[in-house]
C-alpha cells in the first residue's frame, strides 16, 4: 500500500512539473503576441525582422517570467 501510496504522489508531481511549464511557455507567448501587434503596426518588419524579434521577446520574457 505504501508503495502504491509513492508512486500516485510522483506521478502527481511528474503532473504537476508538466503543466506548470506548459503554463508559463502559454503565457510567455501571449504577452509576447501582445507586443509583436503593437511592433508589426509602428514597423515596417520583413519575415526574418520579425522572426529574429519574436525570438529575442520570447527570450526575454521567459527570463522575465522566471524573476517573477
Amino acid at each position: 500500500m505504501k508503495k502504491l501510496l509513492f508512486l500516485f504522489l510522483i506521478a502527481m508531481a511528474v503532473n504537476a512539473n508538466a503543466i506548470q511549464k506548459t503554463s508559463k511557455e502559454d503565457a510567455c507567448k501571449r504577452v509576447v503576441d501582445k507586443i509583436m501587434h503593437a511592433w508589426k503596426e509602428v514597423c515596417s518588419l520583413n519575415e526574418k525582422q520579425e522572426t529574429a524579434l519574436y525570438t529575442l521577446l520570447i527570450e526575454r520574457q521567459s527570463e522575465i517570467y522566471d524573476v517573477r
